[in-house]
C-alpha cells in the first residue's frame, strides 16, 4: 500500500463522511456490527481502539461496551500510556484486519456497495487526519488516505475469505483470547 500523500480530484471521488450520508457505511463509525467469540462489537472503530490493548481485557471491555463509536474513541483516551509499544508499527494492518472483517461479516451490503463505487477513488474527508482521510482543498481531497487504501484493495479483490486471515501480530489479543486459541471465531 502506497503511503505518500497524494492528492485526489473532489469530482472522481466517493468521499466518506458522515455514517448517514451517501458512502458513510465505509466509516469505521458506520453501525456495522463485528461478532469475535460471541462478543457483539458495534463498529470496526471501537474493535481498532479495543485492539491498542492487548494486555488489558478490562480497558478492551469498557470500550466496547459503548454504544456509541465516538464514545468507544474517547474512553480510551486516558489510558493512552498504556497503549501497546508496537502500535505506530501495526496500526495499518490492525486497521486493515478490522476493515476486512466487518467487510466480511457484512459481505451482501458492502459488495453492492463497492460495486456502486465503479472505479472512483474512495476517500475519507477529515478536518484534522491526513492519515487515515484527506484534507478537502479547493476541488480536491489531499493526505495519505490510509482508510480509503484500504477499502479500494478491497474492491480490486472483493471475494471474501471463507475465514478471515488473522494479522500475524505477537501479541494479538481481545478479551484473553489470542489469536492462537481454537476458538477465537467469527460470525
Amino acid at each position: 500500500m502506497n503511503l505518500h500523500t497524494e492528492s485526489y480530484p473532489t469530482n472522481q471521488c466517493c468521499i466518506i463522511g458522515k455514517t448517514k450520508e451517501t458512502w458513510g457505511e465505509f466509516s469505521n463509525m458506520a453501525a456495522f456490527p463485528i461478532v469475535i467469540n460471541d462478543v457483539t462489537i458495534l463498529t470496526s472503530e471501537a474493535l481498532y481502539q479495543a485492539l491498542k490493548y492487548p494486555e488489558y481485557p478490562e480497558i478492551q471491555k469498557k470500550i466496547i461496551e459503548k454504544k456509541s463509536p465516538m464514545a468507544a474513541k474517547m474512553v480510551q483516551k486516558p489510558f493512552r500510556n498504556f497503549i501497546r509499544d508496537d502500535w505506530n508499527d501495526i496500526k495499518i494492518e490492525v486497521m486493515k484486519w478490522c476493515v476486512e472483517l466487518k467487510f466480511y461479516q457484512h459481505k451482501e451490503t458492502l459488495i453492492q456497495l463497492l460495486n456502486e463505487t465503479e472505479e472512483k477513488y474512495i476517500a475519507e474527508s477529515s478536518r484534522k487526519d491526513t492519515f487515515w482521510g484527506c484534507k478537502i482543498e479547493g476541488g480536491f481531497l489531499i493526505g495519505q488516505n490510509i482508510l480509503g487504501k484500504i477499502w479500494m484493495d478491497i474492491r480490486e479483490n472483493p471475494k471474501p475469505p471463507t475465514n478471515p486471515i488473522l494479522p500475524q501480530i505477537e501479541n494479538f489479543k481481545l478479551l484473553g483470547s489470542t489469536t492462537n486459541d481454537t476458538y477465537f471465531q467469527f460470525r
